[in-house]
């Protein structure tokens, strides 16, 4: 079976049942680092499919919605295009666009990764470069 991301939105971790007591926390932020690798999913026959196109909106969107209900104050930033891959993020602009009307604290942050690692993957140095641009939006955004 396929495991998803909506499958363990409250467990601990992706391989447990045991449930994560969603009270021991209260963050100011949240970090989604979602739809790079989805490609392989809207795109599995080599064409986009836009039934698997719309479910992975949907499932996005809910699982944005989720967390905001369980976390009303957090800001997500819904992180994007760490592996070269460029077929998924006009679903993440229309994601973005449906949460942004309900919740004015969700932010779409595009960073690019290097593809000099396996498979296109950003390579440690891109991951550094990364992490520091993500913690300048932050920072911004947070006044720090």
């Amino acid at each position: 079976k396929t495991i998803n991301m909506p499958d363990f939105k409250d467990k601990c971790a992706v391989l447990t049942d045991k449930p994560w007591d969603q009270t021991k926390i209260n963050p100011e932020l949240i970090i989604i680092g979602l739809g790079t690798n989805d490609t392989s999913y809207i795109y599995e026959s080599g064409e986009k499919d836009e039934a698997r196109r719309q479910d992975f909106i949907k499932a996005y969107v809910d699982f944005v919605d989720y967390k905001l209900n369980v976390y009303p104050n957090a800001h997500i930033f819904m992180d994007y295009g760490t592996i070269n891959d460029y077929n998924t993020f006009p679903s993440m602009i229309e994601i973005y666009d449906i949460v942004s009307k309900k919740h004015k604290n969700v932010h779409l942050v595009r960073l690019y990764g290097d593809a000099a690692a396996t498979n296109g993957h950003p390579s440690l140095h891109a991951h550094y470069r990364m992490s520091e641009e993500l913690y300048q939006i932050i920072k911004e955004t947070f006044h720090w």
